[in-house]
């Protein structure tokens, strides 16, 4: 099926988070005069992955998760539950200065139809955003970025698609989003997107949500979309 436009979430599509989060980690915790250790990094993925599933399952709300994920991350370092936006908002920082790039994301925009215009979605600061794409060698293949930064609202914000359906000036049939975050792809698919799940590591789904397409590789999707 072919699309007009298609939009790529940046996390977990074109580049990986497994390390940076480790390397992220490190740095936040210094500002805390606390040095990381292996269990305290695996108790981290541990909760995300915990908080993730109860979203992603409608257990509780995204931000509600996120909210319980650093509170009880920062119990269990012995820091101070009040500072967990700060704590957040400095992993976060960080963790966007650290990247690694999808070895199959060049080679996969590539391959996309040309008839199709494709852009890239962060929670993310533009600026890092734009130099991401640029130092993964994909900025030159993309017409154009949505940050969270510039829209003032992050996914799985509902708020986040409109914005970008308004800005691409497209019918909501019309857009693609591809996602390895499924509460991302819920929130696109309720907001009338074509959703596809990159799942190159064939995870269980066990979130009741149902996206409209499933890949495992780059080749596998634009296979699709010729």
């Amino acid at each position: 099926m072919k699309y007009r436009d298609i939009i790529f979430d940046a996390s977990d599509v074109l580049w990986m988070s497994r390390g940076a989060d480790l390397i992220a980690m490190r740095r936040t915790l210094v500002r805390y005069h606390k040095s990381l250790t292996h269990q305290e990094m695996e108790e981290f993925r541990y909760l995300e992955r915990k908080y993730k599933a109860m979203a992603e399952r409608h257990v509780m709300p995204a931000d509600a998760a996120v909210t319980d994920l650093y509170r009880e991350f920062l119990v269990w370092l012995g820091l101070p539950v009040s500072d967990w936006q700060t704590f957040r908002r400095t992993y976060r920082k960080e963790k966007s200065l650290v990247f690694r790039v999808n070895p199959e994301a060049k080679d996969g925009f590539e391959a996309m139809p040309e008839a199709s215009s494709l852009f890239v979605a962060a929670n993310d600061n533009r600026l890092a955003l734009d130099r991401k794409l640029t130092q993964s060698g994909l900025g030159d293949m993309v017409r154009d970025v949505f940050s969270s930064e510039d829209l003032g609202v992050s996914m799985p914000d509902a708020a986040f698609f409109d914005a970008c359906v308004r800005l691409l000036h497209a019918e909501r049939y019309e857009i693609l989003f591809v996602s390895a975050d499924l509460t991302h792809l819920e929130a696109a698919k309720n907001g009338g997107l074509k959703t596809c799940w990159y799942n190159p590591n064939a995870l269980r789904n066990t979130s009741g949500f149902q996206p409209d397409a499933q890949v495992a590789s780059f080749r596998q999707l634009s296979g699709r979309l010729w």
